[in-house]
């Protein structure tokens, strides 16, 4: 590993880690970005659920008020357009924000390499 990138030698003689050097995108990161997606679609989902049982004004309110807070917003009436639109879109952004993150960590918050956990069975 130290032929390859010998300013990384001292992490790999002081901590026995090597360091991740890989480049590009790997099914890892997509991976967290489809759970990512996933659970921000299913979050905005349930809240256009509630929307449409009716019960989103109330719940605003409620949560608001709580908070000590007044109320400036009014829950529109619900349309399924907007429902598929707003699930559609917060799981596109929860794919491209876990993936991101996904990455970000494995270049600066991550010490081990990702070759390293799959095979320490």
């Amino acid at each position: 590993m130290c032929t390859f990138n010998p300013k990384a030698c001292w992490l790999e003689k002081e901590t026995n880690v090597q360091p991740n050097i890989k480049a590009g995108l790997s099914m890892e990161y997509l991976r967290v970005g489809f759970l990512w997606g996933f659970v921000f679609a299913t979050i905005h989902a349930g809240w256009a659920l509630i929307v449409a049982q009716n019960y989103g004004q109330p719940l605003i309110d409620f949560l608001l008020k709580i908070h000590f807070l007044s109320n400036p917003f009014v829950v529109q009436v619900f349309d399924m357009t907007l429902a598929y639109a707003l699930v559609g879109i917060s799981g596109a952004l929860g794919l491209i924000a876990g993936t991101a993150f996904s990455m970000l960590w494995d270049l600066i918050g991550d010490s081990e390499p990702r070759e390293s956990r799959e095979h320490n069975d």
